[in-house]
């Protein structure tokens, strides 16, 4: 499997590749999970907002996640694996202007069937399954929300793994982020 998650051809000025077996992997069941833990792939300045998804690509090639990206991620941010809300805000300052961010966790479906994913957080959110964009939220501009929301996204899983990869934009801080997978 090779894929790419948004800008394939763009180029990069910064890359790195790490074994996919090193992100967290959970099975996904007919159940409700919350998703405690996952992979931040690094946070880049995402300055006046308008190229946010493109700050950074991922691409998916059989056992290897590739980033690349124009510029270097803020510091300690990438490869890094984050349990909590907390992990995530102390992993990156504040700033005063837009960033985005990458995370990256695996599910394993027994079955093709599809999930709904409920992702709190304050931020515009872009949601992959291998590769593929599966939605994008809000449409709206940043910043009418000053709160975290609740974004519920249905993600067609295919039988056995698949490399669920979330950016964020958010307003100068790292994204409130929490996400549970639903039946």
């Amino acid at each position: 499997m090779i894929s790419a998650v948004c800008c394939a051809n763009a180029t990069a000025g910064f890359d790195y590749a790490f074994s996919k077996d090193e992100i967290p992997t959970f099975a996904l069941k007919d159940e409700s999970r919350d998703v405690k833990k996952y992979m931040s792939l690094g946070t880049w300045s995402a300055a006046g907002g308008a190229g946010w998804k493109d700050a950074a690509r991922v691409t998916l090639d059989y056992n290897l996640i590739q980033v690349g990206a124009k510029e270097k991620p803020e510091e300690g941010t990438a490869k890094k694996l984050i349990s909590s809300v907390e992990d995530m805000h102390a992993s990156t300052s504040s700033r005063k202007n837009l960033q985005t961010s990458m995370v990256a966790f695996a599910g394993v479906s027994e079955r093709r069937k599809t999930m709904v994913f409920e992702i709190n957080t304050d931020a515009r959110v872009a949601l992959y399954n291998n590769g593929v964009l599966v939605k994008e939220l809000p449409d709206d501009n940043l910043g009418t929300h000053d709160r975290a929301v609740d974004f519920y996204i249905p993600v067609p899983l295919e039988k056995g793994e698949n490399i669920i990869i979330i950016k964020t934009l958010s307003n100068g801080a790292p994204s409130a982020l929490q996400i549970t997978a639903m039946p």
